[in-house]
């Protein structure tokens, strides 16, 4: 057995030295074209390298693939924002393996969700959602953030992009506004994200009925619905409140209410796409 601390390993004698400058030259002539590299290593410079060196050094300096690095921090803040995002799923309905398509909407800071599956989902089917979920609450946060999903978006992408004027309006009913992330900063809306694997996980094994009529919560007429929480949320929801806070006494009500806009469209004009 060993004392004391592990050795640290001794790199090997043999190993081949790829000079960092000649890599890096030739990635940028070859204009990322590791095979071409690899080529031009050989029959130009005469270094006997193989491939999966080649690649390995490559990915070691940073060079065929950059270092991802930390783009923004977004605090936390009560009330400042919510997340919807769709997933797709099959799940077994009266015994077939049926497309579903999961709408989610997650308030960050009370780590609430609402949740609503649809066979299909379009513009108009996503401001009824917003509807139902946002008058179940009875609040909203001051801003969305959402992919570059052209249900929301005429133009543009991330900070660039333009919501199309039909969904501002609608959104604005409400007092809040969409925001986009930037292509591929899917973790912009991590909470959304993660609450997926809550449903993948926690919701969906045993949980959907049989018949696509019948909800998870009551039977309904409509799509499977679920109301969501974590056991954090559970727990704030079960706390008594002072009475002189009416907003907190109600279960469905985040523990940020007092920081969130009140919902004061009961039933909203635009709802045609």
């Amino acid at each position: 057995m060993f004392k004391g601390r592990a050795a640290k390993p001794q790199p090997r004698a043999d190993k081949l030295a790829l000079d960092e400058e000649l890599l890096r030259r030739l990635h940028q002539q070859c204009q990322g074209h590791i095979a071409r590299v690899h080529e031009k290593l050989v029959e130009e410079e005469g270094v006997a390298v193989a491939y999966s060196t080649l690649t390995q050094r490559l990915r070691e300096l940073g060079i065929s693939d950059p270092p991802k690095v930390r783009c923004q921090h977004v605090p936390d803040e009560p009330g400042a924002e919510m997340q919807h995002d769709t997933s797709l799923y099959q799940v077994e309905l009266a015994g077939r393996r049926t497309r579903l398509i999961a709408s989610l909407i997650y308030l960050r800071y009370s780590k609430r969700r609402y949740l609503r599956f649809y066979r299909a989902f379009d513009r108009f089917r996503m401001k009824c959602f917003f509807h139902e979920a946002l008058t179940f609450w009875n609040y909203a946060a001051r801003q969305c953030i959402i992919d570059n999903t052209n249900l929301a978006r005429l133009r543009g992408t991330g900070a660039k992009a333009i919501i199309h004027p039909e969904m501002e309006a609608f959104a604005r009913q409400y007092g809040f506004a969409y925001r986009c992330h930037e292509l591929k900063h899917s973790d912009r809306k991590a909470g959304e994200e993660r609450s997926f694997w809550t449903v993948e996980t926690n919701f969906l094994p045993g949980a959907l009925s049989r018949t696509w009529r019948t909800s998870t919560a009551k039977p309904s007429t409509g799509p499977p619905r679920a109301w969501i929480t974590s056991p954090r949320a559970r727990r704030d929801s079960s706390r008594p409140r002072p009475s002189s806070t009416n907003a907190l006494t109600c279960a469905r009500c985040p523990p940020s209410c007092p920081l969130l806009i009140r919902s004061t469209a009961a039933a909203p004009m635009n709802m045609a796409s």
